[in-house]
């Protein structure tokens, strides 16, 4: 069909060939996402530069609208010390300490008996929050705090 200024462009559909390369394409990308953001981390020179370098690669992984980052402060409460969120999107209405004591609530189960940290540092999703992917930052044996992504 000829293109007019009163009708939209029709586009063939995608050949398995070429769905397959786009696949195995975003799958490469994001395989290479931890390389991609150690070699932009290089570039930090304080903490606020390393929250807005992970803030600004997170944001760019398909269908994440917000992004919080939590750190434990001296009473080891989780507090937000930077947010993002999609000017495009709708504000979620999960306050930051609803996904701070998630993330608590975790931890503190992760120390009964037969638990292991191995099951506490994979990523995970709340059923009260099922839109928030929730990442902890463990260094050693220590919750040193945790990323929240939004998805849609």
């Amino acid at each position: 069909m000829q293109a007019t200024s009163q009708h939209p462009t029709l586009h063939a559909p995608r050949s398995r060939g070429e769905t397959a390369a786009l696949d195995r394409m975003l799958r490469n990308s994001l395989a290479s996402f931890p390389f991609d953001l150690q070699t932009r981390l290089v570039d930090a020179r304080t903490v606020q530069d390393v929250y807005e370098i992970g803030v600004a690669m997170l944001a760019r992984i398909p269908g994440t609208v917000g992004i919080r980052i939590f750190q434990r402060n001296d009473r080891g409460e989780l507090i937000v010390v930077h947010a993002w969120h999609s000017p495009l999107a709708k504000s979620s209405g999960v306050s930051n300490e609803d996904l701070g004591q998630v993330v608590h609530k975790r931890w503190i189960e992760t120390h009964g008996v037969g638990r292991s940290l191995h099951e506490f540092a994979r990523p995970f999703a709340d059923p009260q929050h099922p839109a928030w992917l929730m990442v902890p930052m463990l260094f050693g044996d220590e919750l040193i705090g945790a990323i929240a992504l939004e998805r849609r």
